[in-house]
Parts: structure tokens; C-alpha cells; sequence
């Protein structure tokens, strides 16, 4: 059988980790069917192909445009596939071929991000309503859903009024064993000018991801403890520093920017406390990552993390800044509690694995086809 995957998000985050992780372990479970992996130009040299049965399509369609809803639909109509896996909701509405969608989160339906957008008013909720069309096209087309949490599941059959049976739950894997033998370098806490103890965060700072309340909660909390926000400088964190400012933060809170996987595991093993205040989220990657390096966590209650994380972080309401100030000193101060959650942390990672959620998206593929036949 010819499977497709859509790969031109490889290099993002969230989504490109969990496409790069599905394909490495599908190529370790499957030599039998044909897979064409969809790249766009600035990929396809560099991304090499992990099994004899992997073939590169170069797609160098941008996501999110009009050149991708009238271009990509042909092409993948050229290649004659039996099944189409799209890991992300931006599928081509013109695209009739049999496909599965991955949908992470429903955060856009619930948290708009013009706060802190350099659109137009009018130009985003356009572009707001071209989502909503897109997604709905996916949800409805699609022959299954696979989504990394029961919460998304739940939330998904809620808002599009389809069955329950349709969305298949494949939990995301850990972190990578490879990056925790990395070897420290005690510069890189000169670079980012950091001292510690320190806060850390890991993520962007779209509004839902709530790094406001994260700021505020500084108040709170003694004036030798700082914190480091790392992720790509953009209009988003702009706004956050704006906040920074206006608080007389700017010794305490850093800004490291992008920073490459040796320098971010780096900065996981240096950390007193790994702080996730996010208000809506798929899965949660990083505070896994932090767990693996012994790293105790402080989470907000909201949406999946309760779910993911289990006992294994100290759980605050997000909406309130004194709460999240008050966990973190509950850790901080109490060396048996820390300890507690750095074990709980070591353990709770053990559940999740890249290799578990492929094979349960390879039997997704073969139910589907199947179903074809």
C-alpha cells in the first residue's frame, strides 16, 4: 500500500518533533508498505530517509496559503495513494483522497492570539474564519482522527458533533534518551547571563500559554529566585517583556531566545523548578523533558495536563498569579517535597514512548485500509 505523510512541518516544534518521531519508528515497524514523505524545499536534501521503503516528495507549499489548497491536492492526486496522514488540521479542502488527520489541540477554537498579533483586526478574524473551515473540512472528510490526549478527544467530539469512535487516542512520546547524556557546559549559564536558582520555562509565548500570570507571580516570590522564559523572540514575547518592564523585572526575568537542543538540556538539569502555566494544551512535551532530568515540576490544572503529567507535578490555578507563587515556594522550601516530585517525575516519563505511539498509528493505517478493501 502507498501511504503519504505531510512532513513540511518537520522543523516545528511540537508538530515537527511528533512527525519526525512518527517517521523514525515507522521505518523500524513497517517494511511492507510504500510510504512518500511530502517536504518542502528547504528540507528535502537535508532530511534523510530512514528505510529502503521511504521515498522524499519535494511540496515546498507553504502551510496556511493559497498555493497549498489549489497546488497540493494535485500533487498528492499524482501519486495514487491509498492513505494520506496529515499531522496537523491543515488539510487542502480540495483534496479528495482517503486521509487521517493528527489534531494536537483545539486551542485556536478557544484562545484567539490577536492580543498580541501585528494583524489588522479584520485580517485576522479572516484569517480566523478560514481556520474554523479548514479544520471543520478535516474533522468531517477525514476517516480517522488521532489526537495525543482523551481530553482533545472529548473536546473534539464536543465541538464538531461527531462520534467518539472516529478519534483514536496515541499518546506522545517522552523525551529523547539521546539528549540526556549531553555533556554540561557552565558557559552557557554565563551566555544567557542566568544565575541560580531559576525558574524555567520552555515553550512560545502565545497567549494561552499564560506567561503573563507567570510574570506576575514574581511578585510574590523572594527577590533571588529568577526566571528564564526560552523560546523564539516574536511579537508574542515582545509583549511579554513590555510587562517585564513595567514591573522593574528586567533583572530578574531572561530572555534566551531560540537555543539549540544541547544548550535547552542544559538549562533543564540547572533549574530549581520547571513552571508550565499554560491554559490549553494537547499534550505537554516540556515538562516531561524537565522530569527527565530530575527537574520537579509546578503545573497548571488546566486542560490535559492533569492527564499527562498524573501526581507527578504540584498542580495551581493558572488564573491566579499568588497561587502559582505559592507552589512554587511549597517546592522550593521544602527539600523532601522537591524530592518526592523529581522521583514521581522519573517515573511518570516511563508511560510515554515514540515507538509505543507509532505502532498504534501504523494499526490506525491498517484499520483504515482495510476498511478499503
Amino acid at each position: 500500500m502507498k501511504i503519504g505523510i505531510d512532513a513540511r512541518m518537520i522543523k516545528a516544534t511540537g508538530i515537527g518533533r511528533y512527525t519526525f518521531n512518527l517517521v523514525e519508528n515507522l521505518a523500524k515497524l513497517d517494511q511492507e508498505n510504500e510510504y512518500f514523505i511530502m517536504l518542502k524545499k528547504s528540507e528535502f536534501e537535508s532530511f534523510k530517509m530512514p528505510g529502503s521503503n521511504f521515498k522524499k516528495v519535494l511540496a515546498d507549499f507553504h502551510w496556511y496559503g493559497l498555493v497549498e489548497q489549489i497546488k497540493f491536492p494535485k500533487l498528492l492526486d499524482s501519486l495514487n495513494l491509498d492513505l494520506m496522514h496529515f499531522p496537523h488540521f491543515n488539510v487542502p479542502i480540495l483534496y479528495k483522497g482517503k486521509f487521517i488527520v493528527t489534531i494536537h489541540d483545539l486551542t485556536l477554537h478557544r484562545h484567539k492570539t490577536n492580543r498580541a498579533s501585528t494583524k489588522s483586526f479584520l485580517t485576522y478574524n479572516l484569517k480566523h474564519l478560514v481556520y474554523k473551515m479548514i479544520i471543520k473540512n478535516a474533522v468531517k472528510k477525514s476517516f480517522k482522527i488521532i489526537t495525543p490526549s482523551k481530553f482533545t478527544k472529548e473536546e473534539i467530539a464536543n465541538n464538531f458533533k461527531i462520534p467518539k469512535e472516529k478519534i483514536v487516542v496515541t499518546y506522545e512520546g517522552g523525551p529523547s534518551s539521546k539528549l540526556s547524556i549531553i555533556p554540561e557546559d557552565d558557559k552557557i549559564l554565563e551566555k544567557f547571563n542566568l544565575k541560580q536558582p531559576f525558574l524555567l520555562y520552555v515553550g512560545n509565548a502565545y497567549p494561552h500559554k499564560n506567561l503573563e500570570n507567570l510574570v506576575y507571580s514574581l511578585k510574590f516570590l523572594s527577590g533571588n529566585i529568577s526566571l528564564a522564559l526560552v523560546g523564539k523572540i516574536d511579537e508574542f514575547s515582545e509583549r511579554i517583556k513590555k510587562i517585564v518592564q513595567n514591573l522593574n523585572f528586567k533583572e530578574r526575568v531572561v530572555f534566551t531566545d531560540f537555543v539549540v537542543d544541547r544548550q535547552l538540556y542544559y538549562l533543564y538539569k540547572k533549574a530549581a523548578l520547571y513552571v508550565f502555566p499554560s491554559f490549553s494544551e494537547g499534550f505537554g512535551l516540556p515538562p516531561l523533558e524537565a522530569m527527565s532530568q530530575g527537574v520537579p515540576v509546578a503545573s497548571s490544572n488546566y486542560s490535559c495536563l492533569p492527564e499527562i503529567l498524573g501526581d507527578s507535578a504540584l498542580y495551581f490555578d493558572p488564573k491566579s498569579p499568588k497561587d502559582i507563587a505559592e507552589k512554587i515556594n511549597m517546592i522550593l522550601t521544602n527539600e523532601r517535597l522537591k524530592k518526592s516530585f523529581m522521583e514521581k517525575g522519573l517515573e511518570q516519563i516511563k508511560k510515554y514512548s515514540w515507538e509505543k505511539m507509532a505502532k498504534e498509528t501504523l494499526n490506525v493505517y491498517k484499520e483504515v485500509l482495510i476498511g478499503k478493501n
